[in-house]
């Protein structure tokens, strides 16, 4: 795992790391980093859906207990 100046090696007990964003890597943190429309508004999308799916993942998990609950 490549850390490119993250804690991403430090949160595996949270689950598989997920590092993921807009922009190049070559120039993240420079003075030449720049972001892409376009990319920007696939992040923003693929943000949506990641937390639509946690969510949709929390409730199933809520229901369960719930029921087992009953």
């Amino acid at each position: 795992m490549v850390r490119f100046t993250t804690d991403i090696p430090y949160l595996s007990n949270w689950g598989k790391p997920l590092l993921i964003g807009p922009g190049s890597i070559l120039s993240a943190h420079t003075e030449h980093e720049y972001v892409d429309k376009r990319e920007l508004h696939e992040a923003i999308d693929i943000y949506a859906r990641l937390g639509t799916a946690l969510l949709a993942q929390g409730r199933d998990a809520r229901e369960l207990v719930e029921g087992a609950s009953q």
